[in-house]
This record gives C-alpha cells, sequence and structure tokens, in this order.
C-alpha cells in the first residue's frame, strides 16, 4: 500500500465521543488529479470520490488497486466460478449480453488506468493473464450473474411514531447473505464508498460494497433514497440476447444518483423504479426500496417497495399487499423482503419471512434496535454486511463481518451523512 500514497495520521476533531468517534484519515492522495482518499471511521474504512466518473474511478483503481486485483483472483476465480467457467462462460457472458450505461463504463476505465498508473500488479495467475476492463464488468455484474440470499425489513409512520428517535420518520435493516466465502476476501475487504460526482445532473451517493463494485448492492443518495439487491427466486432467463440487458445494480445507482430521474420535480423511491424500468433485467431480484416519510411528492405513498423482477415482468409490491398472501401481516406501515417473489408468482415457503412477519405482528410498531435485532435473527455467518438507513434522520448504522461469524456478530458504526459529506 506505500507505493499508492504517503501514510498520514490525523486526527478529525478535538476529543472522540464514545458514541460517535470521528472519522480518521488515513491515507491522503498527492498526486495532481487523484481525486479521492481513504479514511477510516472504527474498523471500517472509508473511500471517498469526487469529480467525474472517469476521475472517481482514476482515484479507485489507484487506490485499491491491489485490492481489485485480489478480489478477483481469489473470489471471482477461486468462489464464484472456477477459472475455466470463468474465461469460458462467464466472462464470454458479459461482454455478449450486456451494455453498460455510458458513464459508468467510463468509471470502470478511469478504475483500470489507475490501477496501471499505481503499479498495481495486474498479473492474474490463475488465467494466465493481466487484469482488464472487462474483469471489472464481471465485478459489477456479480448481482446477475452470481446467486446470494438476502432480507430486509421496513418501518415508517404509525410503526415508528412511538420511538424517540423516529418519530414516525422511515427505516430499514438490511442483511447482505453471500454464503460462506473461503477465501476471506468478502470479509476482510468491504468498504464504505461516498462518490461526489461533478455532473450537474447526479447528486452525491453512499454505497456499502467492495473494492471494484461501482454498481449498487446498497446504497443511500444525498436525497435519503435507498436501494438494495436480493436476489429473486424465478430467474427462467430463457434465450439470452446480445447487448440487451443492464446490470442490475447500474439501474439502481442511475435512479438514486441521477436528479429526478422521473422528471417529476421530487426525489423519491419511485426515481429508482422508473429507472430499472428504463433497463432490460436477466435474472430474478427483489429491489428494496425506501425513501423519507411521508414521501416527497406523494404524502399518499408509504415510504418502503419492493420491486419484483425478472426478464419476463414486473411488479410493485408495497405494504397495501401485505394482506394478498400468507403469512398475513396486517400492517400498512410494515414491509418485510427475502427471496421469494410474492406478487409476480404465488410466494414459496420461507422460514427467514414467516419469523419477519411473526416479529412485526408482535405489537406492529419497531424502533431502530427492533429492526436490526429481526435481521440479527434472521442471518447467519455469511451475513458479510449489515445496514439500517434511516432517511429522516440521514444517518446509518453499518456493520461488516470482520470477525468471520456474521456481521450480526461485528462491530456496528454508526454515521451521519454531514460527517461524510463535503468528502473532499
Amino acid at each position: 500500500m506505500s507505493t499508492l500514497a504517503v501514510l498520514i495520521v490525523l486526527l478529525i476533531g478535538q476529543v472522540a465521543s464514545l458514541e460517535n468517534p470521528p472519522i480518521e484519515d488515513e491515507f491522503e492522495i498527492r498526486k495532481p488529479g487523484v481525486n479521492g482518499r481513504i479514511e477510516y471511521k472504527e474498523n471500517q474504512r472509508i473511500l471517498n470520490l469526487w469529480g467525474t466518473h472517469y476521475e472517481m474511478g482514476y482515484a479507485h483503481g489507484w487506490l485499491l488497486g491491489e485490492d481489485i486485483v485480489t478480489l478477483c483472483e481469489e473470489y471471482g476465480l477461486g468462489v464464484m466460478a472456477d477459472p475455466i467457467t470463468y474465461e469460458t462462460q462467464l466472462l464470454p457472458l458479459a461482454r455478449y449480453a450486456f451494455v453498460t450505461p455510458a458513464r459508468y463504463q467510463e468509471e470502470m476505465n478511469g478504475i483500470y488506468d489507475g490501477m496501471v498508473a499505481s503499479g498495481t500488479d495486474l498479473h492474474l495467475d490463475a488465467l494466465g493473464r493481466d487484469f482488464a476492463v472487462d474483469d471489472l464488468l464481471v465485478i459489477n455484474l456479480i448481482a446477475d450473474l452470481g446467486q446470494f440470499a438476502c432480507s430486509v425489513t421496513f418501518g415508517w409512520g404509525a410503526a415508528t411514531a412511538a420511538d424517540p428517535e423516529l418519530g414516525g420518520g422511515s427505516a430499514y435493516v438490511r442483511d447482505l447473505d453471500w454464503g460462506l466465502d473461503p477465501s476471506g476476501c468478502l470479509n476482510t475487504m468491504s468498504v464504505l464508498i461516498t462518490f461526489d460526482s461533478s455532473l450537474p445532473d447526479e447528486k452525491p451517493l453512499v454505497l456499502t460494497t467492495w473494492p471494484g463494485l461501482i454498481s449498487v448492492l446498497t446504497a443511500m443518495s444525498s436525497d435519503g433514497v435507498c436501494a438494495s439487491v436480493d436476489y429473486g427466486d424465478h430467474r427462467d432467463m430463457g434465450f439470452i440476447y446480445p447487448s440487451t440487458y443492464t446490470g442490475i445494480g447500474f439501474s439502481l445507482r442511475e435512479g438514486l444518483e441521477r436528479c429526478d430521474f422521473d422528471g417529476n420535480g421530487h426525489a423519491n423511491h419511485f426515481d429508482v423504479y422508473q429507472a430499472v424500468l428504463s433497463h432490460t433485467t436477466v435474472a430474478s431480484f427483489e429491489l428494496s426500496l425506501l425513501s423519507p416519510y411521508p414521501v416527497p411528492g406523494d404524502v399518499s405513498a408509504g415510504a418502503g417497495a419492493v420491486i419484483e423482477i425478472n426478464y419476463y415482468g414486473e411488479a410493485l409490491r408495497d405494504s397495501s399487499n401485505n394482506m394478498d398472501y400468507t403469512p398475513f401481516l396486517s400492517a400498512t406501515d410494515l414491509l418485510a423482503v427475502t427471496n421469494h417473489h410474492r406478487l409476480l408468482y404465488t410466494p414459496a415457503p420461507c422460514w427467514r419471512y414467516n419469523r419477519q412477519v411473526s416479529r412485526l405482528s408482535e405489537d406492529f410498531a419497531v424502533n431502530t434496535a427492533e429492526l436490526w435485532d429481526i435481521e440479527s435473527e434472521i442471518s447467519n455467518i455469511g451475513t458479510h454486511q449489515m445496514v439500517c438507513f434511516r432517511p429522516n434522520l440521514m444517518d446509518m448504522y453499518v456493520a461488516f463481518n470482520e470477525t468471520f461469524n456474521g456481521a450480526a456478530n461485528s462491530n456496528r458504526v454508526y454515521y451521519q451523512w454531514s460527517e461524510l459529506y463535503p468528502n473532499h
């Protein structure tokens, strides 16, 4: 890492509060034109990026190039697929079938150029060749080409009204379950990325993710709009067409990062919904969306919704559908999601969903601690990240699985938006 930057240690602020210790600057880039820096808060790494998409990508590659190569070789080629399957199936499929929005392709090009400029060793021993831009594409299609199990539990309005902190505002807690990772990469390499695009039609965005992965798995925008990806249970891809599909994480990022994607003058989760519908999806997903409550521009809407989608169709599920399938949840300010379509197809049994509904039905009221506890109860040692977003408060809690015993059993770190931004 010494080739990346001069190591400096800075104290931010004067005295660290036990409740919310400061972010500490760990690396500062002095090379002109490199728009990024790495900081730490407690045990968690924060990658701050700003500028054009190419500039943000360049800084990303300069700072985390070694980790990106390691993640590709040890996880991509060791866990996600064996080298032959990767080289003869996943990589050709990514090149053949997927189209990436231009600004995100530019960002990936910047990542690669930053890796080269920083002197990163690009050689992939398992493939006998150097890492290339298209390998970044495969990393960013991990949700489309891979398979994982996640869950989200939501609350807002009447369900959170009694909580002194939330006071009727919205919140959700999300488990990102990816199964066991013998390589250890998913446990040790998690990163929180702050993006601050200089483009006039974009706004700041925070992702919890891994090095090189700029498409959204879990994210919140500066408007308090949130989105996360859960795998669905009806992949049913059928025939694969050339240059047809957009990676789901890119669609989500577009809806979160672009200002007012649907053009109605308001920032809310319906922007993300329209962004997803503007592209063709190849796999099966449950996409959890959340807005502040009341929802800007649509005070009659619930703060949470789920896009159930695959190649053949989509349905927007919200809490008004809670009594349309079993187990019933007789509340209109609560919502639960696992990995089973519930409107698009007849839902399959799911013990995790049953447990979520059971817990939520105890008194139809939640606070942050209870939402976190519900998701902790249905998590496992392969839960690599847990995130709580609270849009009305513009803050979040984040836990990474550094203990190798599940994120629920790891340190939970609190962030206020105001300490993440401005990010440079």
